[in-house]
């Protein structure tokens, strides 16, 4: 009888040993889920406190970066400093109206015209009207052609004059070739550009201007040395479809009004991609306008964000190199 007592004795011992080692294992086990969740919370919250010091310490800079900028009212020293950034682009900025335009010596010239720049212009970026108009002058044939629309983050028109032999590859016209030119480019009734000059590539960009080629009207005129050339470029545009509500005749002067082509566009224009373009150039245009808001003159609004935001500026310089990467 004692051994059974003596027995129960230690097996209720051994229970209450095992209960009171239970319980502090189940509290060290609380102990260490809160101390993990502790832990957990602690890392947490270094990682916000990380992370919105980052985003503080950016914004300041940004806002110490932009209140350094001094706008100088499109000074002739801006004016020189962009021109000698982008000389090698062929083009120049004119400072009356704000554009960039194509420089008379431009390197571009030497390339002279092939169908295949207009076929490549969506891959750039550039998505335009354009209207070739063809005909036969002095044993020669003559390309005079007209382009607008939306290039890259630019809105803007061009006239470009060529002479060929065989009507393939076209050459940029002589010097004594050149004809006087000049345009005025219109969206939805306000003026955009005005253009007028001796020329053999008369060219007029806006930068941070976002426009579909169909809102874009070009009212052109041309000087012909002669009435024979100016009868044979009207008959060229009579067989494309202009008459009298689009075409008139001063002399040996022609006037046009270009609003949608009448030759057929190149098949990439119509594609996907060109659309997906479209968005990307109206994109570009809105961040520019939105960064440069605070600013009235477009050397003020380049020198800003090329101090803020390099890589938009980046952007508006790729734009004047298009046709570089076009012809190289």
């Amino acid at each position: 009888m004692s051994l059974l007592f003596s027995d129960m004795h230690c097996r209720s011992t051994l229970i209450i040993a095992i209960d009171i080692h239970y319980k502090y294992v189940k509290r060290g086990v609380f102990l260490l889920e809160l101390l993990l969740k502790e832990m957990l919370y602690v890392l947490l919250l270094s990682v916000i406190i990380i992370v919105l010091s980052v985003l503080i310490i950016r914004r300041f800079v940004y806002i110490r970066r932009g209140r350094k900028f001094y706008p100088e009212y499109n000074s002739m020293a801006q004016v020189e400093s962009i021109n000698k950034e982008i000389a090698g682009s062929g083009f120049e900025f004119e400072p009356e109206q704000e554009i960039f335009i194509s420089k008379h010596n431009a390197w571009q010239r030497k390339f002279g015209y092939r169908n295949l720049y207009d076929e490549m212009a969506e891959s750039f970026g550039m998505i335009i009207d354009s209207e070739p108009v063809k005909f036969d002058y002095g044993g020669k044939k003559w390309l005079i052609e007209f382009w607008k629309g939306q290039y890259g983050i630019t809105t803007g028109a061009e006239i470009g004059v060529y002479t060929s032999k065989d009507g393939r590859h076209y050459d940029s016209a002589r010097e004594d070739e050149e004809l006087f030119m000049s345009f005025i480019l219109i969206k939805n009734r306000d003026v955009l550009i005005r253009r007028h000059d001796t020329h053999w590539w008369l060219t007029g960009f806006m930068l941070g201007e976002y426009s579909k080629p169909a809102e874009l009207t070009m009212i052109a005129e041309i000087v012909f040395p002669d009435g024979q050339m100016c009868i044979q470029f009207i008959n060229a545009l009579r067989e494309l479809g202009y008459n009298r509500r689009n075409m008139s005749v001063f002399r040996n002067t022609v006037r046009i009004r270009f609003e949608k082509p009448f030759t057929r566009q190149p098949d990439s224009k119509k594609s996907i991609r060109s659309r997906f373009k479209m968005k990307i150039n109206k994109k570009n245009c809105k961040i520019f306008r939105r960064y440069t808001r605070r600013y009235k003159y477009t050397l003020d609004k380049i020198g800003y964000i090329k101090y803020r935001a390099p890589r938009l500026y980046g952007i508006c310089v790729q734009t004047l190199g298009i046709w570089k990467k076009i012809n190289g």
